[in-house]
């Protein structure tokens, strides 16, 4: 069996640049819409989920962020991600994404969450699919600032420095 390096699984899956850092495709965005005061999100329809292929590789990083949807994680390949979160509390966590013994192969990451990804083997990849419900829409997407993220948790400046923007 052939193994792909990263640059086949940019031009394979038609992998862009995403604005939290890593590469993403939409796969599907589903033609079922939801009235907009049945979201969290705002008052304008959405569509009922969205679905996107991602990968971060080598020391790319995916910065933390926060979305008005739940997110559906599931691991495809390559090395295991580290997934960091905050919540609204300050708590912070940090999830295997992967199959190996300390992994799971699945995440849920709530709406509300601020969360930041890695790849765990710098000399690798990790290829995921995330799936938004209700669907993703930018106007639903923040970047975190440090500044912020450090008044919610002081306790870990090294995370916040590296993944903050």
């Amino acid at each position: 069996m052939m193994t792909m390096n990263i640059q086949n699984i940019i031009e394979k899956y038609h992998l862009q640049p995403h604005i939290e850092g890593g590469f993403y495709a939409e796969t599907f965005r589903s033609k079922v819409n939801i009235p907009g005061d049945a979201t969290v999100c705002n008052s304008e329809d959405r569509n009922l989920y969205t679905s996107i292929y991602y990968m971060i590789s080598g020391e790319d990083i995916s910065r933390f962020h926060v979305l008005r949807s739940d997110e559906m994680w599931f691991y495809h390949g390559g090395a295991t991600m580290f997934i960091h979160c905050i919540d609204s509390q300050g708590k912070y966590t940090k999830h295997n994404l992967g199959l190996n013994t300390n992994d799971q192969p699945q995440l849920i990451i709530e709406a509300g969450i601020m969360f930041a990804a890695e790849c765990s083997d710098k000399t690798s990849y990790s290829l995921v699919s995330c799936v938004v419900i209700p669907g993703f829409d930018f106007k639903d997407f923040r970047m975190i600032p440090k500044k912020e993220l450090l008044e919610l948790n002081p306790d870990i400046p090294l995370i916040i420095e590296k993944f903050g923007v």
